[in-house]
């Protein structure tokens, strides 16, 4: 279990943590979370349109469903979400955050994906 503290007092548990080597750095991929803290489908696929380092995304609250097209994200560095992602879950519900980052030469048929998704901790008054 890995609990993050912030600055604000907000706690966060890490409900989801990967790390991806694509078979071809083409391959899109889905994460199909299912534990105790969330139900989501995820979905990256990668694009060699749009503007460098941007992205699209489509969600489906009501399906748990996310897409995220990544434009462009080679680099001889990491690429990386600088700001979490909220994940839209059930209203009065704890936020959940998602933070990724992406690992791809330009000149190389390799990709490596990180995520890690966070829950903010509700704190009960004792």
């Amino acid at each position: 279990m890995v609990i993050s503290h912030s600055k604000d007092q907000a706690d966060k548990l890490l409900i989801y943590q990967n790390s991806i080597l694509t078979l071809d750095k083409e391959d899109s991929f889905t994460l199909k979370i299912d534990n105790e803290h969330l139900k989501y489908d995820i979905h990256f696929s990668f694009s060699k349109d749009g503007k460098r380092f941007s992205t699209i995304f489509w969600e489906d609250p009501e399906k748990h469903f996310l897409h995220y097209q990544l434009n462009n994200w080679d680099s001889n560095t990491y690429v990386e979400m600088s700001v979490p992602v909220e994940i839209k879950v059930q209203k009065n519900a704890p936020k959940v955050y998602m933070k990724f980052r992406n690992y791809s030469i330009e000149d190389r048929n390799t990709r490596k994906f990180e995520i890690s998704i966070w829950k903010e901790i509700v704190k009960i008054d004792e």
